[in-house]
């Protein structure tokens, strides 16, 4: 059980559902939707949500269920001990009363929590259904399935997360590198001048390569501290996360969406090619997943009567933000110039106007998944 200090509302349980999902997918779904197609991407990203959806709420009633063996369980644990002490303090004569009185009432209180989820959602009393108790996903496996089962389940988990892991330790030092070996200074409304590329040399004697190295190992000593903390004790870098996230969305769409608006849109995206589908159905795969944070974000919800309701806002609202935008990139940027952080495509102050703006962009991958790593890999209450 939890204490009303870690609690809180069911707006702010969406917003960490929201932050676990908007923000990591949708770096790289723009170039998979390129590859794709518009109209086979659209149709995999939505069966991808719906199939996402559907898994969560299998996954809610799991918890659900599994609060009720845990409350059963620590009921029945409770009665075992007041009659251990029954036993130690009532004389002989008086134990076969007690015992048929305490059966008695263990038996009426077992019956008023099965009963319990029935009752009305007005009624004061609390069900064994309710999902108050903070359990893990391989706290579930190793409830509902075997030896072999929960072991098979732990290892799949944990190639997940080594499959994050990799893209994010990947994607962050990439992106630093390319804002940074090739910094930008803009000088007039639509001018774009920046220290001479060169694919090799980034700083002085510092090649690329090195310099991509030295980010690597500073993201990784930046993702140590948050570790230590909690999601729920981190309120405010939340909802700051979804303010920053939700502005970084609305740069690219203002930006695209001018581009495309003087005609100076590129994009001609075919209708669908289907050597490119295993691509896009990972990406957009990628992009659903918010399965392994809420078994440690749902408990501490105040009130869950509209949980479901608020889940499936989440998921359409992900899924549109996505959509849009992706769609929006293909008709602007030529599809081979789309590249694969979708973000390094307005690091540019001919599209971007001003270096604020860009560094905020260039920037974004790093705060975001370091934002994400805490959720993930502490996730307490």
């Amino acid at each position: 059980m939890m204490g009303a200090e870690s609690q809180y509302s069911l707006v702010v349980g969406m917003m960490y559902v929201f932050n676990s999902m908007f923000g990591v997918g949708i770096l790289a779904l723009p170039k998979a939707f390129a590859d794709a197609g518009w109209l086979a991407s659209s149709v995999i990203l939505v069966l991808a949500m719906v199939m996402s959806y559907i898994t969560v709420t299998f996954l809610i009633e799991v918890m659900s269920s599994a609060n009720a063996r845990v409350v059963w369980d620590r009921s029945n644990d409770i009665h075992k001990e007041n009659q251990m002490i029954l036993k130690e303090n009532i004389p002989m004569s008086a134990k076969r009363e007690e015992s048929t009185q305490s059966k008695a009432l263990h038996s009426e209180s077992s019956s008023k929590h099965i009963c319990c989820c029935y009752c009305l959602p007005d009624d004061p009393k609390s069900s064994v259904f309710d999902i108050n108790e903070l359990l893990s996903l391989t706290d579930l496996t190793k409830m509902y399935f075997s030896t072999v089962g929960d072991l098979l389940s732990r290892i799949t988990l944990m190639l997940g997360i080594y499959g994050s892991l990799a893209m994010f330790l990947t994607m962050v030092p990439f992106s630093l590198t390319e804002l940074f070996c090739n910094i930008p200074s803009c000088t007039g409304e639509s001018n774009f001048t920046s220290n001479s590329y060169d694919e090799n040399h980034c700083w002085g004697p510092i090649s690329r390569i090195n310099a991509y190295r030295i980010f690597l190992a500073g993201f990784v000593l930046l993702i140590g501290p948050f570790v230590f903390f909690s999601i729920q004790k981190n309120k405010f870098i939340q909802i700051f996360a979804t303010i920053v996230s939700f502005s970084v969305f609305c740069i690219m769409f203002i930006m695209a969406f001018h581009l495309l608006a003087i005609g100076r849109g590129k994009g001609n995206p075919a209708l669908a090619n289907f050597s490119a589908l295993p691509n896009i159905f990972g990406a957009c795969s990628l992009a659903a997943v918010s399965h392994a944070t809420l078994p440690h974000i749902i408990p501490p919800i105040l009130n869950k009567a509209n949980l479901g309701l608020g889940i499936a806002i989440v998921f359409i609202a992900v899924g549109a933000f996505y959509a849009l935008l992706s769609l929006m990139i293909m008709f602007t940027f030529e599809n081979d110039k789309i590249q694969e952080i979708v973000l390094l495509n307005f690091l540019d102050c001919s599209i971007v106007p001003g270096v604020f703006f860009i560094y905020f962009l260039g920037l974004y991958t790093t705060f975001k998944l370091q934002i994400f790593q805490a959720s993930l890999l502490h996730p307490k209450g």
